[in-house]
């Protein structure tokens, strides 16, 4: 066996793709866009002095930043670095990312445009509106609900990717529990030890998945690894995608 390695070192590192393409946005879009208006109402014309302006001033900007979403409770503090070398942002602030995806526009007219457009391997597409991801969340959440999941909770989520992977998401923010994504194309063992470390409780499979215009049933993967886990309580299936979704 040859003693010699090879230097694998960052410098000794070819570059083969060098991107300096600048694609630069409509001139409406620049105009209409959230940040044009923040950036005016502080005074300023042009974003290089702005940029300047919101590096010299992070906690102003950020803190202006976040009252454009909604707090169940306001923060008490922006920043705070008192036990270094953790830090915290907006402390004692009590927020959802879910509800600030979906719920804050289900009485405006956000709620009837389209959140994303899907497109599966086979050329079969789906458009979701907000309004449609806030109910596909909503099933999702009372689904782990009824399988007693609570806040503090891990859920796993091994899933296709289909439009019911983002509402899974959502539905474990809203409850409050962390999720951990395993992609949908790792080994039962893979599925296994990641539930193992992470010490979820439930995991979110889905029956099948189009592949390259290949039908996979994934169900029977992830169920060989679930006996092994003993505080494992059972597995929610999001039944019927493989046809229908894709």
């Amino acid at each position: 066996m040859s003693t010699n390695r090879t230097n694998l070192s960052f410098e000794d590192t070819d570059t083969i793709l060098i991107e300096d393409r600048v694609f630069s946005p409509y001139p409406e879009t620049v105009q209409n866009a959230n940040i044009t208006a923040y950036m005016k109402s502080k005074g300023f014309d042009n974003y290089e002095d702005f940029h300047k302006w919101s590096l010299a001033n992070r906690f102003e900007f950020w803190d202006d930043m976040a009252k454009e979403l909604h707090w169940f409770e306001p923060w008490q503090t922006t920043f705070e670095w008192t036990n270094k070398p953790f830090f915290k942002w907006f402390v004692d602030g009590k927020f959802n990312a879910s509800y600030n995806c979906l719920d804050r526009y289900m009485d405006t007219p956000v709620r009837d445009k389209v959140a994303y457009h899907w497109e599966g391997d086979d050329g079969s597409t789906r458009t979701i509106t907000y309004k449609d991801l806030y109910v596909m969340t909503n099933r999702m959440a009372k689904v782990l609900q009824d399988q007693g999941v609570k806040k503090g909770d891990r859920v796993a989520v091994y899933m296709p990717l289909i439009p019911e992977l983002v509402a899974a998401c959502l539905a474990c923010a809203r409850l409050g529990a962390p999720h951990m994504v395993v992609f949908g194309g790792f080994a039962a063992s893979s599925l296994r030890d990641r539930i193992i470390d992470c010490e979820a409780n439930v995991l979110i499979t889905a029956d099948g998945a189009c592949a390259v215009a290949k039908s996979l049933n994934s169900r029977k993967l992830p169920m060989k690894p679930l006996p092994r886990r003993p505080r494992f309580k059972r597995s929610s299936l999001c039944a019927a995608l493989a046809k229908k979704s894709q």
